[in-house]
């Protein structure tokens, strides 16, 4: 809106303006507005009662009207061709800058990894301006846009050059002849998300009209329909690609962890009989399998396809000491260290292993970023309002600027060269599946904090089974596995520990023997995955022919309708694939003790 003095009118509009109480300066938006304005006037069709101020600011409101809807028509149809969301917000703000003089559009996005504010959307800004706008950190006293984020309410700004709000960005108000900024949050649908803001800045002071507010609204509306549709599309084809890795991680693990439990196993039978020259040869290769399993696991853990039957870290407090220690031995000693757990930790419905995998994890990514030598200091506390443990862990480093942030859960994704694990996003896995939360603050030349929250464990303490339980003396157990280098390494290991073995190839075959040899089944040993008739089948047809009778589900991941079964039967348990010979041992020596103690 623009103030106009109009002297070539005057001869027909001062015997109109002087019947209501002028003198006036006449208020428009465009040119057309003025000639229809004007026409009403000449012509006497003016409604009733109504005075030449009503009639003008009748029909600027009806231009702001046909102003919205061309507006709300025109990104409908660019939003019905695809076009990028930049291309979008670029339009929007065009299209709002035709309707409101003096003034400049702008869509502020909101970096989630960072916590920063940059300039999406501003096609008239320069991009030297745009420069010093980007980086904002929202704040109470952060200009309107870094305020608006920060308080979750829109700000409407009289003068940048004098409102406090602007204390922060004064200077560059100034250069750029900033006066007033009306700056409006944007919101998911569900409202827990900000997007960033969109903002109409003028070249003059005031404060939003009627007119305005519609126009703002309207346009803000716009703006975040448009930047949650592109939230919903990079989310879901996140999704698709880490469903595709899931489906090939899960197909490769499962023929992989058969290999995998082949070798372990023959590699520990041979070290029975083998002499002292060959035990050397023979543990490093035990050693390789049980790395490549860990591998494995990671891999399954970022695609979201393993499940543990989650047993509580009972001792937690060791599960971190051994993890630190495992940590100093592999960061040397230029790298201090450091543990502080506050009061007594509770047990967590995790597995050890991935536990110590995450701690090892945060500190060695926390290692990298301090050149060989600084702190690393990780804090455990219980957080008794969130129901969880709070980890957390802090380093000396250089920090993370806003593009690693963006990237630093890409698995294989690294600042130092040579550096290729899966890395953080190991943990983010390890978070999702286990139904944490994951914050990261880090900002460049200041280090980096990051927090892991893992629920606490809230069932009952498992009674402890003694290691002398723990025996297949005398005991026949039923092997299932459609695998037949599986089912041989797996006898030798019974076999060696004092069981017998029935083998069955398939679940078809283990259920016929199931109903032909009942009484002398003491266990179930069976494959989860398999043709035709798979584990989960075989456990629920075989324990109502044998019901005192326990199994045990083997694979190289637990599928959601495994963990279900497993969670929900007490005489079905879960062995990981591979295992070592003493683990598939003391596994099956509980499963029987628990059979015997149901009869």
């Amino acid at each position: 809106m623009i103030d106009l003095f109009l002297p070539i009118f005057a001869p027909v509009l001062d015997p109109a303006l002087a019947k209501s109480n002028g003198p006036f300066r006449l208020r428009v938006q465009q040119r057309s507005v003025l000639n229809g304005c004007l026409g009403g006037i000449l012509s006497g069709t003016m409604p009733n009662g109504c005075s030449v101020r009503n009639f003008l600011e009748i029909r600027l409101a009806d231009s702001t009207s046909d102003g919205l809807i061309h507006l709300q028509t025109t990104i409908l149809k660019l939003i019905g061709q695809r076009v990028e969301t930049s291309v979008l917000l670029d339009h929007l703000c065009e299209l709002v800058q035709q309707q409101l003089e003096h003034s400049v559009c702008s869509v502020m996005r909101l970096d989630r990894a960072t916590g920063w504010l940059y300039i999406g959307s501003a096609p008239c800004i320069p991009d030297e301006i745009k420069k010093r706008f980007d980086g904002l950190v929202p704040a109470e006293l952060a200009g309107a846009c870094g305020t608006a984020v920060y308080t979750r309410e829109r700000v409407l700004i009289e003068d940048a050059q004098t409102d406090p709000r602007f204390a922060s960005l004064r200077e560059l108000a100034i250069d750029v002849n900033l006066r007033s900024c009306w700056s409006v949050p944007l919101f998911s649908s569900d409202g827990e998300s900000i997007f960033g803001t969109f903002a109409i800045s003028r070249t003059v002071p005031g404060l939003p009209t009627a007119e305005h507010e519609r126009l703002l609204e309207a346009a803000s509306d716009v703006a975040r329909i448009a930047l949650e549709m592109e939230d919903s599309a990079q989310a879901l084809d996140a999704s698709h690609k880490l469903e595709t890795l899931g489906v090939f991680a899960g197909g490769m693990a499962h023929d992989f962890n058969n290999l995998l439990t082949v070798i372990l196993g023959s590699a520990e039978l041979a070290r029975d009989s083998a002499g002292e020259e060959a035990d050397p040869l023979l543990r490093s290769i035990c050693d390789a399998a049980q790395r490549a399993s860990e591998l494995t696991r990671q891999v399954l853990t970022y695609a979201g396809r393993l499940r543990t039957t989650f047993h509580p870290t009972t001792d937690l407090a060791a599960t971190v000491e051994e993890a630190r220690q495992l940590c100093q031995t592999k960061l040397g000693q230029p790298i201090d260290c450091r543990v502080e757990i506050a009061g007594v930790l509770p047990s967590l419905r995790i597995d050890p292993r991935q536990l110590k995998q995450l701690i090892m994890d945060l500190v060695i990514n926390a290692s990298e970023s301090m050149d060989g030598k600084g702190t690393v200091c990780m804090t455990f506390h219980f957080a008794e309002p969130d129901g969880a443990v709070a980890i957390r862990v802090s380093d000396t480093g250089c920090g993370m600027n806003a593009e690693t942030q963006r990237r630093m859960f890409d698995p294989f994704f690294s600042t130092k060269s040579g550096q290729r694990g899966l890395g953080l996003s190991t943990v983010q896995g390890v978070v999702r599946a286990h139904g944490g939360k994951l914050e990261v603050h880090s900002s460049e030349g200041s280090g980096t904090v990051v927090t892991v929250s893992l629920p606490i464990d809230q069932t009952e303490p498992s009674v402890a089974i003694d290691a002398e339980f723990a025996s297949l003396d005398g005991s026949t157990i039923l092997v299932v596995d459609d695998e037949p280098m599986v089912r041989t390494t797996v006898r030798g290991i019974i076999e060696r520990q004092g069981g017998q073995v029935i083998e069955a190839s398939g679940g078809g075959e283990a259920l016929d023997i199931i109903d032909e040899q009942r009484s002398e089944i003491d266990a179930v040993l069976v494959d989860l995955q398999m043709p035709e008739v798979d584990g989960i089948a075989v456990v629920e047809q075989g324990s109502s022919m044998i019901p005192n009778t326990s199994f045990v589900l083997m694979s190289g991941r637990l599928t959601e309708r495994g963990s279900k079964l497993v969670q929900q039967s007490p005489g079905v348990s879960f062995l990981q694939k591979p295992f070592l010979a003493g683990v598939l041992g003391v596994t099956l020596g509980k499963a029987l003790h628990l059979a015997r103690s149901r009869d």
